[in-house]
């Protein structure tokens, strides 16, 4: 699939370096939760950003006409957009846009990120987990609600050890708040292991360099 700049945006600096920055963050990018780009640049005076073809849908139409998503499911989704901002992490990218519209889930339940375009720093990285807590929030709950109540308050009876990953996904407080995705991973997978044993992790997770010891 590609994507090219309307025209119309040419001389908008800061749509024209989003789309600059998602085609070069594409390029350096490969995780399998990923949308791979495969070419970027300009032919004919149009920008253009090829995309690897991914059979999925957006989250709101897996959602169809149900008010919120399964425990599991929300938590394999969530823990694999992880996965795939960690990748990113690692080759100095951020996400800056994750929302609903950016998250495609294959019929197999595979999640790819589509769209990373932001240098990464130490407020992207936050903005990010703040965006996958308002996500996973959203699909627990199937409504949003004011992040300064505790998940606890919200949430289902059957998420409810979902609560203190969430409350810490969407902490303002730098201290309470997740230094990283990988902190996240660290503190829900074991949560997941125990629940539902290693088989409930997404491969990608299972397989994550830097999760050995709590998923052995």
């Amino acid at each position: 699939m590609y994507f090219l700049l309307l025209l119309d945006f040419e001389g908008n600096r800061k749509v024209l370096g989003r789309f600059l920055d998602e085609g070069r963050a594409g390029l350096e990018l490969d995780h399998p939760n990923q949308v791979q780009v495969l070419n970027a640049g300009q032919l004919d005076g149009r920008r253009f950003i090829v995309m690897d073809f991914v059979s999925g849908v957006p989250i709101e139409t897996l959602l169809g006409g149900s008010k919120r998503m399964g425990a599991d499911d929300t938590v394999s989704i969530v823990l694999q957009i992880a996965a795939a901002l960690v990748d990113a992490e690692g080759k100095g990218w951020s996400h800056g846009d994750l929302s609903l519209r950016r998250i495609l889930v294959s019929r197999g339940g595979r999640v790819r990120v589509i769209g990373f375009g932001s240098e990464w720093s130490e407020e992207t990285a936050r903005n990010d987990l703040y965006a996958l807590g308002t996500l996973a929030r959203f699909l627990l709950t199937g409504r949003t609600t004011s992040h300064a109540r505790p998940a606890q308050e919200d949430l289902p009876e059957e998420h409810a050890a979902l609560a203190g990953p969430l409350d810490r996904l969407l902490s303002a407080e730098p201290d309470a708040a997740y230094p990283s995705g990988m902190d996240f991973l660290l503190d829900v997978v074991p949560m997941v292991i125990r629940r539902r044993g290693r088989a409930g992790l997404p491969d990608t997770v299972r397989d994550m360099p830097g999760l050995e010891k709590v998923v052995r």
